[in-house]
């Protein structure tokens, strides 16, 4: 739907996380940050994403028309790949600087209750031109 978009940063610890994220893969001991940039037109016209800085749960509207909000979630996994108890950020501001077709860069000031993390991310934009499998699998 052009009019409503999430544009999900996975930030990992991990490489190949688009190869694994397309398989449905999780490695042991992973640690995920998921950075999602919500992007929404009520005319149902196209809706893209951009740059900006972003409060957590506020949404700015541009002169265009383009609601736009961000949300994050930090997600461990164990040894055996199992979930560690995904927490949702509770503020914060999340700063696009690029956001194109291919890349996804920007930074980060997140707050998880009383934990506060900081940093930065290049993320190369990973596509899903199929489903991906419907069980995951643990990489050891």
């Amino acid at each position: 739907m052009d009019w409503q978009h999430q544009l999900y940063s996975v930030l990992t610890n991990r490489p190949d996380a688009c190869a694994h994220f397309r398989e449905n893969q999780v490695v042991a001991s992973e640690r995920w940050l998921i950075v999602t940039q919500i992007a929404y037109r009520s005319d149902m016209q196209p809706a893209p994403f951009a740059t900006g800085t972003y409060q957590l749960g506020v949404g700015v509207t541009d002169p265009a028309g383009t609601l736009r909000t961000v949300a994050a979630s930090y997600q461990p996994f164990g040894s055996s790949c199992s979930e560690g108890g995904q927490r949702s950020a509770t503020g914060g501001m999340v700063t696009y600087t690029t956001v194109t077709d291919t890349l996804v860069e920007g930074n980060y000031d997140l707050e998880f209750s009383r934990d506060r993390v900081q940093g930065g991310f290049s993320a190369p934009m990973c596509l899903l031109c199929a489903p991906r499998p419907t069980s995951r699998t643990c990489l050891a």
